[in-house]
């Protein structure tokens, strides 16, 4: 239970969110706990998470990621908006897959232009 709790309380903190699941399968939520707590990190309004499974990132998963984290930093938005690279999301078909939270909103066959469309949407509904 204190996994699941910990893992949830620390979602906002996308760029810690790999490791920290990593932590939590391990049984190690306690010190990732108190790690990112010790750190007071601000969190971010939005993540972007891109899926680079090898499916994905052969459809254009790699260069989509690219080109958002590089529209991100242009804007210098990297406080407000952060965008993750993920392994696979097991939705292959319908790569390259593109997941924004905390919307909660998947998009399916996302090509650089559709991506950069989606963060100026996010960016104009703030």
């Amino acid at each position: 239970m204190s996994e699941h709790i910990a893992c949830n309380h620390f979602y906002s903190n996308a760029h810690r969110i790999k490791l920290l699941f990593y932590l939590c399968r391990s049984n190690k939520t306690a010190i990732v706990y108190s790690a990112i707590m010790s750190k007071g990190l601000p969190s971010p309004e939005c993540v972007l998470y891109v899926c680079c499974g090898s499916k994905c990132r052969k459809r254009g998963g790699k260069e989509l990621y690219k080109s958002l984290k590089s529209e991100v930093k242009s804007r210098k938005l990297r406080r407000s908006v952060q965008v993750i690279k993920t392994g696979c999301t097991d939705r292959c078909k319908h790569g390259p897959i593109m997941a924004v939270m905390p919307q909660n909103e998947w998009h399916l066959n996302v090509d650089e232009h559709h991506g950069k469309r989606i963060l100026h949407q996010l960016l104009e509904n703030r």
